[in-house]
């Protein structure tokens, strides 16, 4: 809201934002937005590496990528199967995605507030609510990290072997030696930085309140898994050839199709 938004605060308003749910959940609300953009770039960039996933009609975000064309790798040993299925990495993101987008919908769609009030004849009584410990949202964050780094540690893969078929092809491509290095590191780092947090108890306001669902702390790690996706994105940049970048309008498709799952339209 910004810091001048402050002084225009009510006596009371501010305490009445921290005793609900709201900021954790515009927390997660931006997060899965991120989510989406930096999922839709993982899987259109794979799906061209290696071609759509198995025909399916109950997924949105297959359906999406049905109309591209199977790539024929060069025949050999068998690749690892992160660059010869995409299912997993779909797998992945959507059930994260899917998950989030669920709890958050219920967290959207009931009171946040703590106490609440009811009017009965003209006086006004005041009820605990707990909307401030719901749970689920930090458990569904918990797997959206999961998902997205399992797509990462395939995408990871595919950095390696787009690097490596170039400096196959041209030895004095000496370039790709140093991508699948710093694309492990960044997978590493990224890794680490999305340690959900457990339950908590706090011992805050003389032990009054003392537990804290852990939302805010989880989409703030999960928000470092992201910025470490993006930095993963900027470094397939260097290696991606022209001809297996994905089209805008591939990427737009599979970011559609993963906001309608987010929405529950689609599975």
């Amino acid at each position: 809201m910004g810091e001048s938004a402050a002084y225009e605060f009510e006596a009371g308003d501010l305490i009445a934002l921290m005793n609900g749910n709201f900021v954790s959940t515009a927390a997660a609300v931006i997060l899965l937005d991120e989510i989406i953009d930096v999922s839709a770039h993982i899987v259109a960039r794979a799906a061209m590496r290696m071609g759509p996933p198995s025909p399916s009609t109950d997924n949105a975000v297959q359906l999406a990528l049905s109309a591209l064309p199977r790539r024929d790798r060069v025949a050999g040993v068998q690749l690892p199967v992160s660059a010869r299925d995409l299912g997993p990495i779909v797998d992945a993101v959507t059930e994260a995605i899917h998950g989030l987008g669920r709890a958050l919908e219920r967290r959207l769609s009931g009171p946040s507030a703590n106490p609440l009030f009811r009017f009965d004849s003209g006086r006004a009584r005041a009820y605990s609510q707990n909307s401030f410990l719901d749970v689920r949202l930090t458990m569904a964050l918990s797997n959206t990290a999961t998902g997205l780094g399992f797509a990462l540690a395939a995408f990871q893969r595919h950095i390696e072997l787009i690097s490596a078929e170039q400096l196959a092809s041209d030895p004095q491509y000496l370039e790709m030696v140093q991508p699948p290095k710093v694309a492990q590191a960044i997978l590493q780092e990224a890794l680490r930085s999305a340690g959900m947090p457990v339950l908590v108890s706090i011992v805050e306001s003389a032990g009054v309140e003392d537990l804290a669902d852990g939302s805010l702390a989880a989409a703030q790690n999960v928000g470092r898994l992201v910025e470490r996706a993006n930095d993963l994105l900027a470094l397939d940049d260097l290696v991606l050839p022209v001809t297996l970048a994905p089209s805008r309008e591939v990427v737009e498709a599979v970011g559609l199709a993963l906001v309608e799952i987010a929405l529950g339209s689609h599975r």
